[in-house]
């Protein structure tokens, strides 16, 4: 038995026919779902690292409402200065006494406000 497999490739959507007999095309067959397979076991795999980014994303919102740790706080003081953005302004516009007392939200309010004032980064 003769079997004719039609295949439309784009963007131009031509068409390449093959013409095999049936133990050939059973074998393209078999080639073919191993490799679709293969796909969805790697499909599988994104989305459960997907899923687990997705955790740790809604780790780091629960920490957006945390204080900042020192280090941040020295790398942010020298965000601050390089900008020219008092520490004092930054206390008061969100009512603390000092950089540490800041939540990564305030953190990252902040650093928006820097990037959105400066067009170039």
């Amino acid at each position: 038995m003769q079997v004719e497999i039609s295949i439309s490739i784009p963007p131009d959507r031509s068409v390449a026919k093959i013409k095999m007999d049936a133990r050939k095309a059973l074998a393209l067959l078999d080639i073919i779902q191993d490799a679709v397979e293969k796909q969805k076991d790697s499909i599988q795999q994104h989305l459960a690292e997907l899923e687990k980014e997705l955790t740790s994303e809604s780790d780091i919102l629960s920490r957006l409402n945390q204080t900042i740790s020192a280090k941040l706080a020295s790398d942010f003081k020298a965000i601050l200065q390089k900008n020219g953005i008092t520490e004092r302004a930054v206390c008061t516009k969100y009512g603390v006494d000092r950089i540490e007392e800041l939540t990564g939200g305030d953190v990252l309010d902040v650093l928006a406000g820097i990037v959105r004032s400066n067009p170039n980064l």
